[in-house]
């Protein structure tokens, strides 16, 4: 790994761990915010979607940590016995996660605007 892999990854990495948990603070924003008394999340049927993007911006922040440290085992000439201990895999599914949490949060928003959430305004 040359000096501008090492570079860019730890790049792409730090920005994906930012935005992560600038996403993870809305959720939880979200999880304990109260309608008429009642928190949300009780309030609300679609919780299992605002859960599952709690749990992948998680994953995804715990994943772009080990990109780092894969990466600076790597500059430290350390070769990965395994291939999920690789950069380049962990920051693939790293991206996964945090997709997958932007949809799930997505479908949160979009159904609990629109989707006949029983709300109660």
């Amino acid at each position: 790994m040359n000096e501008s892999q090492r570079t860019a990854f730890l790049d792409v990495a730090k920005h994906l761990v930012t935005i992560a948990i600038a996403a993870l603070g809305f959720v939880i924003t979200i999880m304990f915010t109260s309608l008429a008394g009642e928190p949300l999340l009780k309030a609300t049927e679609y919780k299992t979607s605002l859960q599952t993007s709690l749990i992948s911006f998680v994953i995804c922040v715990a994943l772009g940590f080990l990109v780092q440290a894969s990466v600076l085992s790597y500059s430290l000439g350390e070769e990965a016995r395994l291939f999920i201990a690789k950069p380049r895999f962990l920051l693939a599914v790293a991206w996964i996660a945090f997709v997958v949490g932007m949809v799930a949060l997505f479908v949160f928003a979009w159904a609990t605007t629109f989707g006949g959430a029983k709300l109660g305004f």
